[in-house]
């Protein structure tokens, strides 16, 4: 899966699934279905979600937050 619209999506990965255009598909890739599509961070929906976790986050005592890295 892709997060970002950025050269990687546009002008990297195309070629190697045999693409002309950024997004397209199905392709067949060692008898595996891929699809490449654009990045997931450009939806909508997912900036909602996003904002909806930072919200959460913010209404929970600090201490309540796991942080997966050190203070």
């Amino acid at each position: 899966m892709l997060i970002s619209e950025g050269r990687h999506t546009s002008e990297d990965l195309p070629p190697l699934f045999g693409l002309s255009m950024p997004v397209g598909g199905p392709v067949d890739i060692h008898g595996q279905t891929v699809w490449l599509m654009g990045g997931l961070g450009s939806e909508p929906e997912v900036a909602a979600m996003v904002l909806d976790l930072i919200r959460a986050a913010a209404a929970m005592p600090a201490e309540a937050i796991v942080r997966p890295w050190p203070r």
